[in-house]
């Protein structure tokens, strides 16, 4: 059975759609687009499929990542859109197009909880009841930030490990699909800045890749590359498919509106 498509063929060509009971995770570098590629695949689900889903938001406010869908939503320039145009106002186009993207958003079924401070104990807590409410999928941005719950003789790995499988056991028990972002080691970034590509072993210090059905690493040449970028990696971003449970491993080139912070199709230009 196909699960729920994230809006990127390349993703849901390898993995059939984010089932119920599966935990994905997105790993990447700081200020790759972690959150952006988190942000597309919940407005996806939410205001082209028609489903509810729940986005639990460590990292940054609701109002700037409401901020950020409308930005993807509309093509509008994100930096724009939190300036309220300023000097350089909207146009009648962009206009509509933010208002198209805010009633969209408004009226699907996306759920944004600011969530800075929180543990993966209350996060669970809150799935059954979300689950009652017609949720489907969470989002999670991201596993580095969460509060873990130090049990009396554990050490930190351990607690990390828990949370994982935590999310796993909520994932089948709610049948729910679970996608939870990770920021990937220092050592990911330096091998980047010198041309090589992220791997699995940069989730290391994340213990909640043995409990991940899926994978996902995001590499963006032009992001550390900036004026040496190739021209066939500007405005591209590589999705790195690192761990499929039952599909196919591998790697796809998609594209990337840094204005508005939205990956795409390459098709869809």
């Amino acid at each position: 059975a196909r699960g729920i498509p994230t809006g990127l063929e390349c993703v849901d060509r390898a993995t059939l759609g984010l089932r119920y009971g599966r935990v994905w995770v997105v790993g990447a570098s700081p200020s790759v687009g972690k959150s952006a590629l988190l942000l597309g695949w919940a407005m996806h689900m939410a205001v082209r499929v028609g489903l509810r889903v729940a986005y639990f938001s460590l990292e940054m406010p609701k109002e700037e990542l409401l901020e950020r869908g409308i930005a993807q939503h509309s093509g509008v320039d994100g930096m724009k859109i939190q300036r309220g145009g300023g000097e350089a106002k909207f146009s009648t186009r962009e206009m509509v197009s933010i208002s198209d993207a805010y009633g969209a958003i408004s009226e699907g079924g996306l759920m944004i909880f600011d969530a800075t401070g929180v543990s993966t104990a209350d996060i669970v807590a809150k799935e059954p009841a979300l689950r009652r409410e017609g949720v489907e999928a969470i989002f999670v941005d991201h596993f580095g930030l969460l509060r873990h719950t130090r049990a009396h003789g554990t050490n930190v790995v351990q607690n990390m490990m828990d949370s994982g499988q935590e999310f796993k056991r909520c994932a089948i028990a709610n049948k729910m699909g679970i996608v939870v972002a990770h920021q990937l080691s220092k050592e990911a970034t330096k091998r980047q800045q010198q041309g090589g590509e992220p791997g699995m072993g940069d989730l290391r210090d994340c213990p909640i890749e043995q409990d991940a059905d899926r994978i996902f690493l995001i590499h963006r040449p032009e992001h550390f590359k900036r004026k040496e970028a190739k021209e066939g990696e500007k405005g591209r971003a590589k999705i790195i498919i690192a761990k499929n449970r039952g599909g196919p491993t591998g790697s796809s080139w998609v594209g990337f509106d840094k204005r508005c912070t939205r990956f795409f199709d390459l098709g869809d230009q």
